[in-house]
């Protein structure tokens, strides 16, 4: 039995475009380049695109209020990949869901999304933005998440060498960096994104749980 943690939004669930869309409802005017709602060049795309502050303050002011805005996310391709498997590492294995979504009912609507969406009764899904702490506390054995951030504090948070507590190059959560266009190098309106040499970069979901076949 293994300790499986996933992140949603990027992973499973197609943020990007409801939040655009968002955008541009909320400034009244779209600045974004053809194929930013599915691909966006960097993180803070809105703001690259020369959207202020201030609306994307009301940006996300509207979904800490909204009672289905998470719900209303479509899948992304790897949510089918997990379809297929997740009843069986629901079987043999611990699966968390792990998103430091924000808002109303934000945990109900999650788990409405993946009952709905993975065709699961009962996720566990945890909220927060502390996903190293959530990954040590846990002991994670696999982490995967399309935030350069997130991945790089699960290994600070879990690899026993940082402490000093084990052998050089042994670590406890292996950590996996979904690749998409905000999260490679260089970065375009941001710092290049720097990925510890210890998370793996994969092109897909499919291809961690093949990596990690051995261990299923």
């Amino acid at each position: 039995m293994i300790r499986i943690g996933i992140d949603v939004d990027g992973i499973l669930a197609r943020f990007t475009t409801a939040y655009q869309r968002l955008v541009v409802e909320v400034a009244g005017v779209d600045l974004f380049k053809p194929g930013d709602a599915t691909d966006p060049p960097c993180w803070s795309w809105p703001e690259y695109r020369g959207y202020d502050k201030k609306v994307i303050s009301e940006v996300w002011s509207r979904i800490k209020t909204s009672h289905d805005f998470w719900m209303g996310l479509s899948e992304l391709p790897d949510c089918c990949t997990l379809r297929t498997l997740i009843l069986d590492l629901q079987r043999w294995h611990e699966v968390y869901f792990v998103t430091s979504r924000v808002g109303k009912d934000v945990k109900w609507q999650t788990e409405q999304w993946l009952m709905l969406h993975l065709q699961i009764d009962q996720p566990t899904v945890l909220i927060s933005s502390e996903k190293g702490l959530v990954a040590k506390a846990l002991k994670l054995d696999v982490y995967v998440d399309d935030n350069a951030d997130n991945v790089n504090d699960v290994i600070l948070r879990t690899d026993p060498t940082v402490a000093g507590m084990a052998v050089p190059g042994s670590y406890r959560t292996r950590t996996y960096l979904v690749d998409k266009s905000y999260n490679r190098e260089p970065g375009i309106s941001e710092e290049p994104v720097s990925v510890d040499s210890r998370v793996t970069r994969v092109a897909t979901l499919g291809q961690m749980f093949d990596r990690e076949l051995k261990n299923l």
